[in-house]
């Protein structure tokens, strides 16, 4: 999917840096079936900023499966710039929903997948008028070290 080339980034353009990942949460009155759904809490910011109509640039990182089409698919389709976000032939990290007695427990498959394989965007900041950064990208390496760059 690509996109045109579409409005630069300015004083009103938020840059959102972190991951875009697929919950697979169980699937209501199937026992022991579960959606896939798009998430990532930056992904979601992102994608909330532009239906909100802000400005919004996603600089995460997709990998090449299925998976990273719908996450793109859902961000594109929100008006989400992806000009930032880097690609990887790896898979997308997966947050297994594990609900409870005591509440809902997540399982994270994170290790060798494109979800982390962030760039540095320092040069980028300037451009933007907000920065957001957050969830696991925040935490988790190789992108701890690019988000804190």
């Amino acid at each position: 999917m690509t996109q045109d080339a579409g409005p630069a980034p300015g004083p009103g353009a938020v840059l959102v840096l972190g991951e875009a990942l697929i919950d697979l949460v169980p699937a209501p009155g199937e026992p022991g079936t579960y959606r896939a759904q798009p998430g990532g809490a930056p992904a979601n910011v992102a994608d909330g900023l532009a239906r909100l109509g802000t400005p919004s640039w996603f600089a995460g990182a997709l990998g090449a499966d299925a998976f990273a089409r719908t996450l793109e698919q859902r961000l594109v389709s929100a008006g989400v710039r992806l000009d930032l976000c880097a690609r990887s032939p790896l898979p997308t990290a997966l947050a297994v929903a594990d609900p409870g007695p005591d509440g809902t427990g997540y399982h994270f498959h994170l290790r060798d997948t494109a979800t982390f394989r962030i760039p540095a965007h320092a040069t980028d900041v300037g451009l933007f008028g907000a920065v957001y950064v957050g969830g696991l990208a925040a935490v988790v390496e190789p992108a701890a070290t690019a988000v804190a760059a």
